[in-house]
């Protein structure tokens, strides 16, 4: 048998501008639209022009890390 971990950023690990390089690849970007669709949040804005206090309310940081840790793995395959 084999163990297995999977490690996510916690709150508190989102920053202001965290998917601007992310949404500069196309697929990321069409990523990031159907993820806001399926969740109903602007993640695009989030993740590129809201401020610190904004992102720090858990009904922002956390579709926001999911996504950014979901297309961050996506860059390294």
């Amino acid at each position: 048998m084999v163990d297995v971990a999977f490690l996510f950023p916690g709150q508190g690990s989102q920053q202001p501008g965290m998917g601007n390089e992310l949404l500069a690849d196309p697929e990321l970007s069409a990523l990031c639209d159907e993820c806001s669709a399926f969740c109903g949040v602007d993640l695009r804005r989030l993740l590129t022009v809201a401020g610190d206090e904004e992102l720090r309310l858990t009904q922002n940081a956390q579709p926001c890390l999911l996504y950014t840790s979901d297309a961050a793995d996506d860059l390294t395959r």
